[in-house]
């Protein structure tokens, strides 16, 4: 018989908590955890720009072949645009003035971020506005909190750079080299359109990650003079609360819908001839097959699956019959076929008492005490730095438009650009 695949449920829309910055942002700079050992003031290598190196971005499209007049304007609006962004001071720290040429990195990272959230919102749910939609009690949106998010990672990063700077740290020619790099892959996923909308450019996006660079080098000091007592967070996780079932499961799925995705209700016949399959499958598992190999066997169809399903002792979150036949077995034993909901399982016990949710929530607890020890370091630097924003540049930033250019987002400045053909961004100077 055919197994009929089950029918994808639409989900409710749930809450979706954005990243905030700091340590949410750490993502990033992870990406210099290979940078070495820290490097102090007696090395002879100090910040540089790096050697010269050109990267092309292209738009892919065929609308690149026009012609010089076009293409010379497409260079006038993308350097008048950089211009502007390199003399727009955006924030002002301890006295020193930062400039959106720097900025725009932040908000290219979280417009980036918050893109695919709201691809995912509308793929999955149909929610087509996402950046509009408000995220807080306080009325906030997405792009509001993106735009926070956005000039508090500029802040951090800044402060922390400046730290390192001040204990002697620098960047190596390995690290430019490292930068040179980071900035060709950063440039690459953003069409010359774009860039002309932003005024982007590889000058700016440096400052950028020099000081991402520099302030994971400092952070990675702080961190290392933290020290946790495991033993006091083990002794404050009651381990009776995290035992965890570990099982594996044989599924056969016996949900079908009619052409208006009403669930049709099963014959006996039909019913039957599903027991029959899964007898078969229980048969072969009883005579030593895996589960993997019964699958194969039997069918490649997606209703007929192999899983496994581990959750704590006393959980009532998986459902009741599972959870029952489960109990009574030992590990390494085969339940009987079990009736569930919307199909039949086979259940392997392999664990009845794991460890794994306990170290878990220990290592999720270390972290934590790590993290909050952090940010207490980091605010009693923080209490040295002052802090003032531009609001006028920050008020005239709609999230969602500056770096990207989406359905209907900047469609005015978009066609100002359309085929304008590749732009040649110069990484160093």
């Amino acid at each position: 018989m055919k197994i009929v695949p089950e029918k994808n449920k639409k989900k409710s829309v749930m809450d979706y908590h954005l990243l905030l910055p700091f340590l949410g942002v750490l993502t990033c700079v992870l990406l210099f955890s290979a940078c070495g050992t820290n490097d102090n003031a007696n090395e002879t290598a100090g910040i540089s720009n790096g050697s010269a190196e050109s990267v092309t971005t292209s738009d892919n499209s065929s609308d690149n072949l026009v012609s010089d007049e076009s293409a010379a304007a497409y260079d006038d609006i993308l350097t008048e645009k950089e211009e502007n962004n390199a003399s727009q001071i955006v924030m002002t720290i301890n006295g020193t003035d930062l400039y959106a040429d720097e900025a725009l990195y932040y908000i290219a990272y979280y417009e980036s971020y918050g893109q695919q959230v709201a691809d995912y919102y509308d793929s999955y749910y149909e929610v087509s506005d996402y950046w509009d939609i408000e995220q807080d009690e306080e009325g906030n949106t997405a792009r509001d909190i993106y735009k926070a998010n956005a000039y508090n990672s500029l802040y951090y990063y800044t402060v922390l750079a400046e730290e390192a700077k001040a204990a002697g740290y620098t960047l190596t020619e390995d690290n430019n080299t490292q930068i040179d790099s980071l900035i060709t892959d950063f440039f690459s996923d953003y069409t010359s359109n774009e860039l002309a909308l932003s005024g982007m450019n590889a000058v700016g996006v440096r400052k950028a990650f020099e000081k991402l660079l520099l302030a994971s080098k400092y952070s990675n000091t702080i961190l290392d003079g933290i020290t946790i007592d495991e033993d006091a967070v083990r002794a404050g996780i009651n381990r009776s609360d995290y035992v965890q079932i570990e099982t594996t499961y044989l599924y056969l799925s016996t949900q079908s819908y009619d052409e208006n995705q009403n669930a049709i209700e099963l014959t006996e016949e039909e019913t039957q001839s599903y027991l029959d399959i899964m007898q078969e499958a229980l048969t072969m598992a009883q005579n030593g097959s895996s589960f993997a190999d019964i699958k194969t066997a039997l069918s490649d169809d997606d209703s007929f699956t192999v899983t496994s399903r581990n959750y704590l002792s006393g959980s009532t979150d998986i459902e009741e019959a599972y959870r029952n036949a489960a109990s009574e077995l030992t590990e390494g034993e085969l339940s009987s076929i079990v009736k569930g909901k919307y199909g039949y399982y086979i259940i392997r016990m392999d664990n009845t008492n794991s460890d794994s949710a306990y170290e878990q929530a220990v290592a999720d607890a270390i972290e934590n005490a790590e993290t909050e020890a952090f940010n207490d370091a980091y605010a009693a630097i923080a209490a040295n730095y002052s802090m003032e924003l531009n609001q006028e540049y920050w008020n005239s930033i709609s999230m969602g438009n500056v770096t990207i250019i989406t359905d209907g987002s900047a469609s005015d400045d978009a066609s100002l650009f359309d085929g304008a053909g590749d732009t040649e961004i110069t990484i160093g100077e």
